[in-house]
């Protein structure tokens, strides 16, 4: 899978692997030790809401998921920290896991702000993998014949080109 962005997440929304592609989509998300979260980039990284377009949709979609999460894994000592830590230091994601909703969006757009390539508009669906109860895969499509995919292209080649 080289043409397509994907990355595998688990519950509490680490990157636990990514393609090449899917590690340049997401750059901006990645800490200088090459972690990566979802939740704690989007709640605690003021880039966040340049890099997703619709931040106020997916900062919902992220604390719905991480609540319907601990809806299954109410003993997950890492959940705990995470949700704590981030309610502590984001109002907006306290407001957000204050309301208990609980929901997972396994299909949608998102749209992302590259800092190298530009805005995308990408749909994505996600799913979770058998094999590996408690992760999922997120996998993005471009429309054929887009600014989205001559950007992901570029974005390809750029993985590919540097040993």
């Amino acid at each position: 899978m080289t043409t397509t962005p994907a990355l595998v997440l688990n519950g509490r929304l680490d990157v636990v692997g990514a393609n090449a592609l899917g590690q340049a989509l997401y750059q901006p998300m990645y800490g200088a030790c090459g972690n990566a979260n979802t939740a704690h980039f989007a709640f605690t990284d003021p880039g966040a809401r340049t890099f997703w377009q619709d931040w106020s949709m997916i900062a919902d979609d992220i604390a719905n998921a991480l609540r319907a999460e601990s809806a299954g894994n109410p003993c997950d000592r890492l959940l705990t920290e995470l949700t704590d830590e981030l309610a502590a230091r984001s109002p907006q994601f306290a407001s957000r896991w204050a309301r208990h909703d609980v929901h997972v969006a396994h299909t949608g757009t998102h749209r992302i702000e590259h800092p190298l390539v530009g805005g995308l508009t990408l749909p994505f669906e996600s799913t979770p993998l058998a094999a590996d109860p408690g992760q999922t895969l997120l996998m993005y499509s471009v429309t054929p014949g887009s600014t989205a995919q001559d950007a992901l292209h570029i974005m390809a080649s750029w993985t590919t080109s540097h040993p």
